[in-house]
Protein backbone atom coordinates (compact mmCIF):
# COMPACT_ATOMS: atom_id res chain seq x y z
CA UNK A 1 0.00 0.00 0.00
CA UNK A 2 0.70 3.76 -0.17
CA UNK A 3 1.29 5.72 2.52
CA UNK A 4 0.94 9.12 3.19
CA UNK A 5 3.78 9.71 6.20
CA UNK A 6 4.78 13.31 7.16
CA UNK A 7 8.14 12.99 7.26
CA UNK A 8 8.63 15.54 9.78
CA UNK A 9 6.21 13.26 12.11
CA UNK A 10 7.72 9.88 13.91
CA UNK A 11 6.08 6.42 12.57
CA UNK A 12 4.41 4.39 14.63
CA UNK A 13 4.48 0.85 13.34
CA UNK A 14 1.22 -1.03 15.46
CA UNK A 15 0.68 -4.61 15.33
CA UNK A 16 -0.49 -7.64 16.46
CA UNK A 17 0.83 -9.74 14.48
CA UNK A 18 -0.47 -11.27 11.11
CA UNK A 19 -4.23 -11.64 12.65
CA UNK A 20 -3.99 -8.73 14.50
CA UNK A 21 -5.15 -8.65 18.18
CA UNK A 22 -8.37 -7.34 19.15
CA UNK A 23 -7.20 -6.43 22.74
CA UNK A 24 -4.52 -4.04 21.47
CA UNK A 25 -6.31 -2.86 18.46
CA UNK A 26 -9.13 -1.47 20.93
CA UNK A 27 -6.85 0.78 22.55
CA UNK A 28 -5.22 2.08 19.76
CA UNK A 29 -8.73 2.95 18.53
CA UNK A 30 -9.48 4.84 21.50
CA UNK A 31 -5.97 6.27 21.53
CA UNK A 32 -5.96 7.58 17.94
CA UNK A 33 -6.56 11.46 18.42
CA UNK A 34 -3.90 11.78 21.19
CA UNK A 35 -1.62 9.37 18.62
CA UNK A 36 -2.08 11.02 16.03
CA UNK A 37 -1.65 14.18 17.16
CA UNK A 38 2.31 13.53 17.03
CA UNK A 39 2.79 10.42 15.17
CA UNK A 40 1.62 8.91 11.68
CA UNK A 41 0.61 5.22 12.70
CA UNK A 42 0.87 2.20 10.25
CA UNK A 43 -1.63 -0.24 12.15
CA UNK A 44 -1.91 -4.01 11.08
CA UNK A 45 -5.65 -4.87 12.54
CA UNK A 46 -5.56 -8.24 11.06
CA UNK A 47 -9.33 -9.40 9.35
CA UNK A 48 -10.98 -9.53 12.73
CA UNK A 49 -10.85 -6.05 13.49
CA UNK A 50 -10.48 -4.68 10.02
CA UNK A 51 -13.76 -2.79 9.01
CA UNK A 52 -13.92 -1.48 12.41
CA UNK A 53 -10.75 0.04 11.88
CA UNK A 54 -12.16 1.96 8.75
CA UNK A 55 -14.86 2.59 10.24
CA UNK A 56 -12.74 4.32 13.20
CA UNK A 57 -10.73 6.44 9.90
CA UNK A 58 -13.96 7.21 8.17
CA UNK A 59 -15.32 9.02 11.44
CA UNK A 60 -12.09 10.56 12.55
CA UNK A 61 -11.36 14.45 10.86
CA UNK A 62 -9.58 14.16 7.42
CA UNK A 63 -6.97 15.96 7.78
CA UNK A 64 -6.01 14.02 11.01
CA UNK A 65 -7.23 10.49 10.25
CA UNK A 66 -4.43 10.89 6.93
CA UNK A 67 -1.84 10.01 9.01
CA UNK A 68 -3.62 6.79 10.34
CA UNK A 69 -3.26 3.63 7.89
CA UNK A 70 -5.36 0.73 8.98
CA UNK A 71 -4.16 -2.42 7.09
CA UNK A 72 -5.50 -5.77 7.76
CA UNK A 73 -2.42 -7.61 6.54
CA UNK A 74 1.09 -6.81 5.28
CA UNK A 75 3.15 -8.63 2.35
CA UNK A 76 6.39 -8.89 3.34
CA UNK A 77 8.15 -6.35 0.98
CA UNK A 78 6.17 -3.99 3.01
CA UNK A 79 6.24 -5.28 6.47
CA UNK A 80 10.26 -5.60 5.55
CA UNK A 81 9.83 -1.17 4.51
CA UNK A 82 7.99 -0.89 7.43
CA UNK A 83 10.25 -2.29 10.30
CA UNK A 84 13.47 -0.39 8.16
CA UNK A 85 11.67 2.60 8.49
CA UNK A 86 9.65 2.65 11.91
CA UNK A 87 10.27 5.18 14.73
CA UNK A 88 8.90 2.45 17.33
CA UNK A 89 7.39 -0.91 16.65
CA UNK A 90 4.14 -1.17 19.27
CA UNK A 91 2.93 -5.14 19.34
CA UNK A 92 3.34 -8.40 20.86
CA UNK A 93 6.47 -10.19 21.94
CA UNK A 94 6.54 -13.14 19.73
CA UNK A 95 10.13 -14.51 19.40
CA UNK A 96 10.36 -14.02 15.69
CA UNK A 97 9.33 -10.34 15.70
CA UNK A 98 11.88 -10.12 18.35
CA UNK A 99 14.61 -10.93 16.83
CA UNK A 100 13.47 -9.09 13.51
CA UNK A 101 13.19 -6.22 15.63
CA UNK A 102 16.35 -6.64 17.43
CA UNK A 103 18.31 -7.30 13.90
CA UNK A 104 17.48 -4.63 12.09
CA UNK A 105 17.62 -2.07 15.21
CA UNK A 106 14.55 -1.22 15.59
CA UNK A 107 13.16 0.41 18.99
CA UNK A 108 9.96 -1.40 20.11
CA UNK A 109 7.44 -1.29 23.01
CA UNK A 110 5.88 -4.53 23.47
CA UNK A 111 2.83 -5.87 25.27
CA UNK A 112 3.74 -9.64 25.83
CA UNK A 113 0.84 -11.80 25.39
CA UNK A 114 0.38 -12.73 28.64
CA UNK A 115 -0.91 -15.93 28.40
CA UNK A 116 2.17 -17.46 26.17
CA UNK A 117 3.56 -20.87 26.67
CA UNK A 118 6.07 -20.47 29.94
CA UNK A 119 5.83 -16.74 29.89
CA UNK A 120 7.97 -16.81 26.41
CA UNK A 121 6.77 -13.31 25.35
CA UNK A 122 7.76 -11.08 28.68
CA UNK A 123 11.12 -12.88 28.71
CA UNK A 124 11.71 -11.73 24.89
CA UNK A 125 10.88 -8.73 25.63
CA UNK A 126 12.70 -8.36 29.05
CA UNK A 127 15.93 -8.76 26.54
CA UNK A 128 15.28 -5.87 24.44
CA UNK A 129 14.54 -3.61 27.63
CA UNK A 130 17.69 -4.83 29.05
CA UNK A 131 19.64 -3.72 26.17
CA UNK A 132 18.12 -0.56 26.32
CA UNK A 133 15.92 -0.80 22.85
CA UNK A 134 12.53 -1.53 24.11
CA UNK A 135 10.54 -0.69 26.88
CA UNK A 136 7.10 -2.67 27.94
CA UNK A 137 3.76 -2.42 29.06
CA UNK A 138 1.87 -5.18 30.22
CA UNK A 139 -1.42 -6.20 29.13
CA UNK A 140 -3.25 -5.90 32.19
CA UNK A 141 -1.90 -1.84 32.51
CA UNK A 142 -2.62 -1.23 28.86
CA UNK A 143 -5.41 1.37 28.54
CA UNK A 144 -5.65 4.22 26.30
CA UNK A 145 -3.90 6.49 28.49
CA UNK A 146 -0.89 4.42 29.29
CA UNK A 147 -0.29 3.78 25.67
CA UNK A 148 0.06 7.49 24.72
CA UNK A 149 2.02 8.29 28.25
CA UNK A 150 4.53 5.22 26.85
CA UNK A 151 4.48 6.14 23.36
CA UNK A 152 5.26 9.97 23.86
CA UNK A 153 7.84 9.06 26.56
CA UNK A 154 9.45 6.73 23.69
CA UNK A 155 9.20 9.60 21.13
CA UNK A 156 10.97 11.94 23.33
CA UNK A 157 13.71 9.58 24.26
CA UNK A 158 13.57 7.93 20.74
CA UNK A 159 17.25 8.99 20.20
CA UNK A 160 18.51 7.04 23.45
CA UNK A 161 16.55 4.11 22.42
CA UNK A 162 17.89 4.23 18.79
CA UNK A 163 21.49 4.63 20.46
CA UNK A 164 21.26 1.26 22.10
CA UNK A 165 18.64 -0.70 19.11
CA UNK A 166 22.27 -0.07 16.94
CA UNK A 167 24.42 -1.37 19.04
CA UNK A 168 22.16 -4.29 20.05
CA UNK A 169 21.87 -5.22 15.93
CA UNK A 170 25.58 -5.09 15.33
CA UNK A 171 25.66 -8.46 18.28
CA UNK A 172 23.38 -10.02 16.10
CA UNK A 173 24.40 -13.19 14.48
CA UNK A 174 23.71 -13.01 10.66
CA UNK A 175 25.17 -16.38 9.62
CA UNK A 176 22.58 -18.83 10.72
CA UNK A 177 22.30 -20.67 7.40
CA UNK A 178 26.48 -21.28 7.71
CA UNK A 179 26.51 -22.78 10.75
CA UNK A 180 23.46 -25.01 10.11
CA UNK A 181 25.03 -26.59 7.23
CA UNK A 182 28.35 -26.78 9.49
CA UNK A 183 26.23 -28.72 12.23
CA UNK A 184 24.15 -30.86 9.27
CA UNK A 185 27.51 -32.06 8.10
CA UNK A 186 28.81 -33.25 11.37
CA UNK A 187 25.99 -35.51 11.58
CA UNK A 188 25.01 -36.09 7.80
CA UNK A 189 27.71 -38.70 7.13
CA UNK A 190 29.48 -37.82 3.60
CA UNK A 191 28.94 -40.48 0.68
Amino acid sequence: PDFYLHSRLPMLFITGGSTGSVSINDVVFASLPRLLAACCIIHQVGSVSADRAHSVKQRGPAAVMSRYHPVPYLDAATYSWILQNATIIVGRSGADTVIEVAALGCVALWIPLPWASGDEQQGNADWLVRAGSAAILSQSALTPESLVKKVTEMVNNRQTYAQAAKKLAEKIPRDGADRLVDVLETVVPST
